[in-house]
């Protein structure tokens, strides 16, 4: 058994094409639990390495093992661990931060207690996990007395059990479309129409939308996503719901997901069984884009940080297809970087910001504060748009993947800088008087920033559906 620090430092960013095993994810649970902690230090970064295997669990027990081993360098990448996970995991309760951050101090100490369990959220081969797993999208919009309204999402109980049941593997069409069938007139009580492909299931309740447009356009944008950020996609379909109006959508996250949702909501995907939901709205479907790459990212990115996570997912919600290629456009989160661009944060502090400090902005506030979430989010948006007018963009992407925890020598934020500045050749204060100026120079900031309404361009333009 080799446990020199040089294998945390190579192995866990190896990537191999064969997902996590649940039963290699239960032995490795058991083994934590009884405090073998030498085994754990071996096994955990192979299943790290796998699809859906860069989670915050599976990083807890590899870094509170590490930190329980009689060698201070295995202990100090231990602590890495720990420290990468606070920052880099959007879902980590606030209690639970706290065990990361005891554990974390700890580090090293002796003698050591066993480590607080944390609830489990490590998704297996098909990409199913536990609890909460949702990433949400909201509505925001400039004006005079506007603020921001992020409520959270109220969590009702829904057993895995039931969301694991609706997973079905690729290829599976037939199978897709029978399940999709039984929960429209089962769980939603709803119509609508059901269309697939070997990736997706789209259940399609808003009469309005081309439901074969917008299949086809997720096939392509998928492609797009696999291809340009070397993401791997899911085993399972991906199940795309599509409602009318906000009443519709809110009933409907009640009843597959017993989620209760905030009226600031527009659109949600769902780890647990693989599926997104979106209010369209009458002419656009750039949402479920936005919501696809937060769901596909984690297949082989689970630790993105935020503000390129948050970043990719609303540059693609407002986006176009060039032959085989999506290209970002200009949208309406431009008006939160106020005039010519002033508003804009910071790219150190943009960079810099962790999971827990971006929920900390969940709060009212003037839209145009420096500190607001939406600010973040458009400047986050905006750096994506400046990085693909550089061509830039996949290269900082994959190369932010590549970075694992062993291979800091600061912290998780000054490692994605100095990443950043690495690939970019400049330092980043450079960067961000390069990226001020494109601001300034790059759009009619005397005029509105373009008004898409809350998704994407009209489906058909010859229909304007």
């Amino acid at each position: 058994m080799n446990l020199c620090p040089v294998l945390f430092a190579a192995c866990v960013g190896v990537f191999a094409s064969v997902p996590v095993n649940g039963d290699d994810l239960k032995d490795l649970r058991e083994r934590w639990v009884q405090g073998d902690w030498a085994y754990v230090a071996e096994h955990a970064p192979e299943l790290r390495s796998k699809p859906y295997g860069r989670t915050m669990e599976i990083d807890y027990m590899l870094g509170t093992a590490l930190c329980r081993l009689p060698d201070e360098q295995l202990q100090k990448t231990g602590c890495k661990f720990l420290k990468w996970s606070l920052s880099r995991y959007d879902d980590i309760p606030t209690d639970t931060r706290k065990t990361f951050t005891q554990e974390a101090d700890m580090c090293g100490a002796t003698p050591r207690e066993s480590p607080i369990r944390v609830a489990r959220a490590t998704p297996t081969a098909d990409g199913k996990g536990a609890g909460i797993n949702v990433s949400m999208k909201t509505e925001s919009r400039v004006s005079d007395d506007a603020v921001v309204k992020y409520a959270s999402v109220q969590k009702l109980d829904m057993p895995i059990e039931i969301l694991r049941s609706r997973q079905v593997e690729i290829g599976s069409r037939e199978r897709a479309e029978g399940v999709a069938t039984g929960l429209l007139s089962g769980a939603l009580r709803m119509q609508g129409e059901i269309t697939a492909s070997d990736a997706f299931a789209l259940v399609d309740c808003d009469a309005r939308m081309n439901g074969l447009e917008v299949l086809n356009r997720l096939d392509k944008y998928s492609d797009f996503f696999a291809r340009e950020f070397d993401i791997t996609p899911p085993t399972v379909v991906t199940t795309v719901y599509m409602f009318p109006d906000r009443r519709q959508f809110q009933a409907a996250a009640e009843r597959l997901h017993g989620l209760g949702l905030p009226d600031e909501c527009i659109g949600y995907s769902h780890r647990d069984d693989m599926s997104v939901l979106a209010w369209t709205g009458p002419k656009a479907d750039g949402t479920l884009y936005h919501e696809l790459f937060h769901l596909w990212v984690r297949s082989n990115f689970g630790d993105c940080p935020p503000w390129l996570d948050e970043g990719l997912a609303a540059l693609y919600e407002v986006s176009e297809l060039r032959g085989n290629d999506v290209v970002g456009l200009d949208n309406w989160r431009r008006e939160h970087l106020g005039y010519r661009g002033g508003d804009a944060v910071n790219l150190k502090t943009l960079i810099g910001t962790s999971w827990s400090s971006l929920d900390a902005l969940d709060r009212p506030g003037d839209m145009r504060d420096n500190s607001s979430r939406a600010v973040v989010y458009a400047t986050a948006r905006y750096f994506m748009l400046y990085l693909q007018q550089e061509k830039k963009l996949g290269e900082v992407y994959k190369a932010l993947q590549a970075r694992t925890p062993g291979d800091m020598t600061d912290t998780p934020e000054q490692d994605a800088i100095a990443t950043v500045e690495r690939v970019l050749g400049v330092p980043l204060s450079e960067v961000d008087a390069k990226f001020r100026q494109w601001l300034r120079d790059s759009f009619p900031w005397s005029t509105s920033a373009p008004n898409h309404e809350i998704n994407n361009r009209p489906m058909n333009e010859a229909t304007g559906r």
